[in-house]
């Protein structure tokens, strides 16, 4: 296996491991994480925006927002998906 090889299998299984983390983990663990392993918190063209809104915590939303998080990704998918599922309090903050 190359080197090269091992550095996208790492930085693969990282990412999946920060996407567990997003259905469970606390803030702290998570931002932990992040900084850690520098995670793109925009990465997937905003999946992880997406995969955390559905744990309906506006905390954890300012949390990724604090760590580079682009709100405005996809034409404002967020805010769309938020309000579609009736998040009013996500979508005041949002706007």
């Amino acid at each position: 296996m190359s080197f090269e090889q091992i550095l996208i299998d790492t930085e693969n299984y990282i990412y999946n491991q920060f996407e567990s983390m997003c259905y469970t983990e606390n803030i702290t663990g998570l931002e932990l994480f992040i900084k850690k392993f520098n995670i793109d918190v925009n990465g997937d063209d905003g999946y992880y925006l997406e995969l955390i809104s559905k744990r309906n915590d506006l905390e954890l939303l300012q949390m990724f927002i604090r760590n580079g998080a682009n709100v405005h990704l996809n034409n404002d998918e967020l805010l769309s998906s938020c309000a579609h599922r009736g998040l009013l309090h996500i979508v005041q903050y949002l706007l």
